[in-house]
């Protein structure tokens, strides 16, 4: 990263906004849909879509690829939703926290070197187990049964992995329109 600085300046910042409340919109409309496929398929099927919520993070840090912006993001994300009506109310902020910091923290271990599905993939899934956590506390998950709780956890680190994939994809075709030429993502595309 010679030519390029892990120092975030007003552009980074402004593209992690710029998605983060883009996607915390996103996330309201995912709200409305977890309640549907809840009721259709009961507490495990919605788990399919819960890394969605992540995306606030992962596709911007994917195309700066610096210290904090998935943070930065995901807490944005959050925030976005909150101000657009989340039916978890200030406890989203909380998620975002959570969800911005443990995938941080996969960043970190690779020193903010390593872009690729694996790293992504790992970071999405950190998200998914520290958000199930939560979920597992706050919402009393474990009212559901064993069985069903390992279901949950299961299919919403699989969809991690998936969504991982989508993300990164998203961001790729961001790339793709040039309006992020100067980031490293430009010369993947």
């Amino acid at each position: 990263m010679s030519e390029y600085s892990r120092k975030l300046t007003t552009m980074d910042l402004v593209i992690t906004v710029a998605m983060a409340f883009a996607l915390g919109i996103i996330y309201m409309g995912n709200a409305v849909l977890w309640g549907i496929i809840e009721s259709i398929g009961g507490p495990i099927t919605p788990n399919i879509m819960h890394p969605l919520w992540y995306l606030a993070g992962l596709i911007p840090a994917f195309i700066i690829r610096k210290p904090g912006i998935f943070f930065i993001g995901e807490f944005l994300g959050c925030f976005a939703e909150l101000v657009a009506g989340s039916p978890a109310g200030p406890t989203v902020l909380m998620f975002g926290i959570a969800q911005g910091a443990a995938p941080e923290a996969v960043l970190a271990a690779t020193r903010y070197k390593k872009w690729n599905y694996a790293t992504m993939g790992a970071a999405m899934t950190s998200a998914a187990i520290v958000s199930f956590i939560m979920d597992y506390i706050l919402f009393a998950l474990y009212l559901a049964g064993t069985a069903a709780v390992i279901g949950m956890l299961v299919l919403r680190i699989i969809a991690a992995w998936i969504w991982a994939s989508i993300g990164i994809a998203v961001a790729k075709g961001v790339a793709k329109t040039g309006v992020v030429a100067g980031y490293p993502i430009a010369k993947e595309v």
